[in-house]
């Protein structure tokens, strides 16, 4: 069950910002020699938004404005993924090369999801043919990731993600490889475009949790995306992540029984203010409300009391509703 806080004026949905986003292929070049490290080769390349324990917050930050682009998703030519640790090249987007390998899109059955729901869609992924003097393509299982993030001053900061390899989700697979998969898990791919169907469960009781999307000014936003990802390499060992992302809404499964109970006090505030030429006195408003969250749709209750000590009589009153950033708490249903 979805809920607001009646800090909230509405819902905001997340096609107030742009819905489709361009695919980019992220490009790590290695040399072709094997060397007696090829055993650490799956460890040695780039990956996105890897949850490892040397992925510090700012590190993390610095991936995840990365692939996001600028305010259309478009990224600057020269841009990279992150820098790898141990002098290792930096993964770079290679969206400036005028001809892809590999190119995915993500269309979503709905762009809203409650915690532990079903999120439904499906992923068109595209083998370029090569040409006479390119070599083989080569990709491994990809990954689909639900990441929600806040945004302040322009930088996102990621608070919520869950991801899923593409094998276990997809539910009608079709014939995109060519070969057996190789020691790090590719395949040859086959030329062409590949539709595949997804079904993905959102996690419960996650430590993290997701507590729904919030537009506010100056670029402060709660957002959440959809992005799927495939590793490519060629047949000389340089390597690329192709990736494609959209925007989501994911909300907080909350348990009705605590979050529509009355509160223990009435949840109330009072401010009072001297009027001119009103004489000493001042003009004292109190609004309460008997709970702090609301279904959407639903009646809001406000009890308002005005004590006027001026000289002046109150004609009118003014309410309005401002949408404020809070966490819903979320509370997994029995």
């Amino acid at each position: 069950m979805g809920a607001i806080t009646t800090s909230s004026e509405d819902s905001k949905h997340s096609s107030s910002g742009p819905n489709r986003h361009r695919a980019t292929t992220v490009s790590d070049s290695h040399n072709s020699a094997v060397g007696p490290q090829e055993s650490m080769s799956l460890s040695r390349h780039g990956t996105l938004l890897s949850p490892s324990a040397c992925a510090t917050p700012l590190k993390r930050t610095v991936e995840l404005k990365s692939l996001l682009g600028n305010a259309n998703s478009r990224l600057p030519p020269g841009a990279f993924l992150s820098k790898q640790p141990y002098g290792q090249e930096p993964t770079a987007f290679e969206q400036a090369k005028p001809r892809a390998r590999v190119e995915i899109d993500i269309m979503l059955q709905s762009n809203t999801c409650v915690e532990g729901g079903i999120f439904k869609g499906f992923i068109k992924l595209r083998i370029r043919p090569r040409m006479s003097k390119e070599p083989a393509v080569f990709i491994s299982d990809g990954k689909l990731r639900i990441i929600g993030f806040e945004t302040v001053a322009g930088d996102p900061h990621e608070f919520f993600q869950h991801a899923t390899a593409l094998s276990s989700i997809v539910t009608s697979p079709p014939r995109i490889y060519d070969s057996s998969p190789d020691s790090e898990g590719f395949h040859t791919a086959q030329e062409g475009v590949h539709r595949l169907d997804f079904e993905m469960q959102l996690p419960m009781g996650a430590d993290r949790r997701p507590k729904g999307p919030f537009y506010g000014p100056s670029g402060v936003a709660v957002r959440y995306i959809a992005l799927v990802s495939v590793k490519v390499k060629d047949e000389f060992n340089k390597r690329s992540i192709a990736h494609f992302y959209r925007d989501c809404q994911i909300w907080p499964r909350l348990n009705p029984s605590l979050i529509l109970a009355p509160a223990e006090q009435p949840i109330q505030v009072t401010t009072s203010k001297s009027l001119f030429m009103g004489g000493n006195g001042e003009v004292q408003l109190t609004a309460a409300l008997h709970r702090s969250t609301f279904v959407a749709g639903s009646t809001v209750i406000v009890n308002l009391s005005v004590k006027n000590d001026t000289k002046k009589t109150s004609q009118e009153l003014h309410f309005d509703s401002v949408s404020v950033p809070g966490h819903l708490q979320a509370e997994t249903l029995s």
